[in-house]
């Protein structure tokens, strides 16, 4: 893989995280409109997906997915698929435990702060989400700038939180999915997450080890 290839991979990685996060949060018309747009990062970085993707697509009942949302991962009753790293990591039903405080640390390293106007935990499936897709965006911004030291840091932190993180309770949040849905929306929604950060997560340890960029440099020399 050279440079080029791999900074195009990692910008079809950004919208794939970005995506796919967005998935989480209260289905509405405009949600369903980025399906295509998920499908194209996800066909071209992990084509396993691409059945499961392909379904989400297939015409949606938006007030049933709005009940399945609730039942799964908002309640007012007992969640079917808690959507908190917490639940997995600590086995804990409330928020805000050990790993919790963790992945605040690590947002906070990074140099993000969640806002004030999120209210959701820490750990939520959409924010793990969405922390990747701007450990990524800073990666990508940091390559352009010819910095490929504090490149590198940025994808050690993507190895880092999918280890100690989102890769860690992704399969087991996931198949409570499956097993719980009543929409077929959600079920492939679940099994196209858990393949990807699964294969996402070895992507980036070869990466590490490989080192693509460094190519480009020789070739310069």
């Amino acid at each position: 893989m050279n440079l080029d290839t791999f900074l195009y991979n990692q910008s079809n990685r950004c919208d794939a995280y970005q995506l796919l996060s967005t998935f989480y949060y209260p289905p509405t018309e405009d949600t369903l409109l980025k399906i295509p747009a998920l499908q194209a990062s996800l066909d071209y970085l992990c084509p396993q997906t691409q059945p499961h993707v392909a379904q989400m697509q297939s015409r949606q009942n938006l007030e049933q997915l709005q009940i399945d949302f609730s039942s799964l991962f908002a309640g007012p009753f007992k969640l079917l698929a808690p959507p908190y790293g917490t639940v997995y990591l600590e086995g804990k039903r409330e928020v805000m435990g050990v790993s919790t405080l963790d992945a605040r640390s690590r947002y906070k390293e990074a140099g993000l702060e969640l806002s004030g106007q999120i209210k959701e935990a820490p750990d939520h499936i959409a924010i793990e989400l969405e922390f990747v897709y701007y450990l990524i965006f800073k990666e990508i911004e940091v390559f352009a700038q010819a910095d490929s030291e504090s490149a590198i840091n940025y994808l050690e932190k993507q190895k880092a939180f999918l280890e100690r993180h989102l890769g860690r309770w992704i399969t087991k949040f996931t198949n409570n999915i499956v097993q719980h849905a009543t929409t077929d929306f959600y079920k492939h929604l679940a099994q196209a997450t858990k393949i990807f950060v699964q294969q996402d997560f070895k992507f980036i340890s070869e990466i590490l080890l490989t080192q693509p960029w460094k190519t480009r440099q020789k070739q310069v020399i």
